[in-house]
Formats: C-alpha cells, sequence, structure tokens
C-alpha cells in the first residue's frame, strides 16, 4: 500500500478513523462543544531506529506509543474486558483489530524524511509487526516494530554523510506526538540523535515537531 498524500489522508481514511475509534471517546469526555480545538489526543511515542549490523542501512524503527490519561481511562474502560488492570492476549487481539490494524492505511503516524534516494523507490514505513499492547501507569501503551522499505533489498542505505529524519506527526493536528529517542546498540559510522523539526501542517500552519536524526558518516 502506497502512502496517502495529505489530501486523501483527510478525505479517505482518517476521517473514518476519527468517527470509528476516537470521537466516541472524545464526546464521552469532553462534550461535542469542545471539539474544535487542536489537538485532542497526546501520545508520548518513543522511537529506537534499528540499523543492520554492518552499520550500513536503516532497516526500521521500533515504536512505543503512551497515550494521555484521558483517552487512555476510556480505551482501558473499553478494552479490559475483566477489569484486572491488565492487557492479555485475548484482550490484545480486540484492540488490534478494533484501534490498530486500521492504522496502516496512514503509515501509523510514522514519517521519514527525505522520502527517496537516488534512482530508488520511495522511502516509506511498512506493515508493522509484533504489536502489544498493555496497561502502565494507568495509561494504554502500544509497543510495535515498523520496518521501512523502499532503498535497497537491505534496507535504506546509509554512508556518505546522508541523515534520514524519523518523526511521529498526524497531518490534521488531531493527535499531537512527542517524539523520544531510545538509543539502542551504537554502530560504528553511525550517529543517532534527538532533533527538532518545524512541520508546515496544511491546516494548522508551522509548529515545531521531535524528530529523530540517523546520520551515515
Amino acid at each position: 500500500m502506497g502512502k496517502l498524500n495529505y489530501a486523501s489522508y483527510r478525505q479517505s481514511e482518517w476521517p473514518r478513523i476519527i468517527l470509528k475509534i476516537i470521537l466516541p471517546v472524545l464526546v464521552t469526555f469532553l462534550g461535542a462543544g469542545q471539539l474544535m480545538a487542536h489537538p485532542h489526543v497526546f501520545i508520548a511515542g518513543t522511537l529506537a531506529p534499528k540499523v543492520s549490523p554492518d552499520g550500513q542501512y536503516l532497516v526500521g524503527t521500533e515504536v512505543r506509543w503512551a497515550f494521555d490519561q484521558i483517552y487512555s481511562s476510556q480505551m482501558i474502560l473499553d478494552f479490559d474486558r475483566d477489569k484486572n488492570g491488565k492487557i492479555d492476549e485475548a484482550e490484545k487481539t480486540v484492540i488490534y483489530e478494533e484501534a490498530f490494524i486500521h492504522l496502516a492505511a496512514i503509515d501509523y503516524f510514522l514519517e521519514i524524511e527525505p522520502k527517496s534516494q537516488t534512482g530508488t523507490q520511495k522511502i516509506r514505513p511498512g506493515t508493522a509487526d509484533d504489536f502489544r499492547a498493555s496497561i502502565d501507569d494507568g495509561k494504554m501503551v502500544y509497543q510495535f516494530y515498523v520496518p521501512f522499505v523502499g532503498g535497497t533489498a537491505k534496507g535504506i542505505q546509509l554512508g556518505g554523510r546522508k541523515e534520514f529524519v524519523i518523526f511521529l506527526e498526524d497531518p490534521e493536528y488531531f493527535i499531537a506526538f512527542d517524539s523520544l529517542l531510545k538509543l539502542g546498540i551504537p554502530f560504528r559510522g553511525v550517529t543517532i540523535s534527538r532533533k527538532e523539526i518545524v512541520v508546515q501542517n496544511l491546516q494548522w500552519g508551522p509548529y515545531p515537531v521531535q524528530a529523530v536524526s540517523v546520520r551515515g558518516m
């Protein structure tokens, strides 16, 4: 599935996601009159980029989302069916099918810049796997792995001081992400660091986003 542009994103997949998953929760807590303000949901997102063993390719990223306390409370009410304060395998499956799998259509809000390498196909997030859901300190938490496709068969080629910036962003600014960096195993010749960038949002104008920079040497 190709990456959707922002126009089709607004007109097709994202409105259905709002109506199906997010809007009922927000109406419960905010009331319909407060839904014009943005953003409505806050997610602390942690990114842990993965590099090939030889340090030559960026292959994907581990992702962790911790939803805000208000949104989490309704999710826990809906999905912790046995009310034991934990998400078991059966409950995780329900969350995956009802509140996660549809996010593939919008690349899990994951962006990578630049979007292509010279002479290669478009770089984009692939289909997430290893999905886990849990409750941590009263917050609903998602954890999953997203491979990057495009570039080469081995991943996105690093080297030559090329920089790739990875971040989480909702073009509608319905969800606000704070992207934190979790450093994995260091690789010689690869620098991974946190970086603040400015996103030119189509509707709400420019605003700062915390991103992760991966640079070859």
